[in-house]
């Protein structure tokens, strides 16, 4: 029996509670190249190499994992579910059963029950990793192909991550729609109707009328009539939301007093 986690720290620990061999990755051992894209630009698959400083690691978990049952237990996070089915990539042609294990305090108690709770490997939710990829992936398409641009253009050593561009982007453009903007005259036409003694006013479906003589076409033509039939009715019911405690203001506002 074999258990893999993250942290040295924890392999030590884990190992003195149980009695059973524990080793740690220390992280992640598999990545993305650093002097190439390493992601096809068609399909955006990636191509994960060991990391020059963990070059060895593989042949070591394949090693230690032979004809054993294994208990992958890196941590519960999208990283370590990532670092998990790597793990998994490197020796499952050679331990007899790989199991994904998730802990949350290292004792014994806590331990032995996360073993009998762990998953089959082949039945682990994929979404998981998958998130991990999106994410990595993300982060060299934009960061890789946006970094040496902006440092161009910046001049100076400068790295583009994949939430900030985007949001930057849309502030961007947002701004020249504004800049850009020319106000200009519209018409809109409404009716008080009466049914049943109720009083209220009724929107014409066109909206905005951008030229008068469309809307004076309109009034003209209902001018005579006594009686309205309605085509749509918006039921709008309006409700009173609690007051959240504190907003970000607010709290920054009792800070300062």
């Amino acid at each position: 029996m074999l258990i893999i986690v993250e942290s040295p720290t924890k392999a030590k620990k884990i190992q003195s509670l149980l009695g059973i061999k524990c080793i740690a990755t220390v992280g992640h051992f598999m990545d993305l190249p650093l002097d190439t894209m390493g992601v096809d630009l068609k399909t955006y698959e990636p191509h994960f190499i060991c990391s020059d400083k963990k070059k060895n690691l593989p042949d070591e978990l394949r090693a230690a994992a032979k004809g054993k049952t294994v208990f992958v237990a890196s941590d519960a996070d999208r990283e370590g579910g990532a670092i998990a089915v790597h793990v998994y990539d490197a020796i499952s042609k050679v331990a007899e059963q790989c199991f994904r294990m998730l802990f949350f305090e290292v004792t014994e108690k806590a331990l032995k029950e996360a073993m009998v709770k762990a998953v089959p490997f082949e039945k682990i939710n994929p979404g998981e990793y998958n998130a991990f990829l999106g994410r990595r992936v993300g982060d060299r398409l934009v960061g890789y192909i946006l970094s040496p641009l902006a440092g161009k253009d910046l001049h100076c050593k400068i790295s583009v991550g994949r939430v900030q561009s985007p949001g930057v982007r849309l502030i961007v453009d947002r701004e020249r729609e504004i800049r850009s903007f020319k106000s200009a005259p519209f018409w809109m036409l409404a009716i008080l109707l009466n049914k049943d003694n109720t009083s209220f006013l009724a929107h014409h479906v066109g909206g905005k009328f951008e030229q008068i003589a469309d809307a004076q076409a309109i009034i003209a033509a209902i001018k005579g009539q006594t009686h309205a039939q309605a085509e749509k009715v918006d039921k709008r019911e309006i409700k009173q939301n609690p007051k959240p405690a504190f907003t970000t203001v607010d709290l920054q506002a009792s800070a300062a007093v």
